[in-house]
This record gives structure tokens, C-alpha cells and sequence, in this order.
């Protein structure tokens, strides 16, 4: 598997929501073929 480049901003604030202790939404939007899905991916796994 790939591995992330130059997402740790990204990666910090889903922590962030994830830890929150309550329900929380998060958008993520962007260009066509920059790794959205993939970052959400490898923060699952995690």
C-alpha cells in the first residue's frame, strides 16, 4: 500500500473528530484524483 505524502493537517483533524466522544461529520472535498478516498482509507485502518 501507498503511503500518505503531505497529509498530516488532514490526518490531525480527523483524530481530532474521532476523539471527540460524540457524533461528528467531516467534509471532504477536491479535486478529481488527489487521494480523498484514500486518506480516509488509511485513517480507518489506523
Amino acid at each position: 500500500m501507498s503511503k500518505l505524502v503531505d497529509r498530516q493537517i488532514e490526518k490531525n483533524e480527523l483524530r481530532f473528530l474521532s476523539q471527540t466522544g460524540k457524533p461528528e461529520m467531516a467534509l471532504l472535498y477536491g479535486r478529481r484524483r488527489v487521494g480523498k478516498t484514500f486518506l480516509l482509507e488509511v485513517f480507518r485502518s489506523t
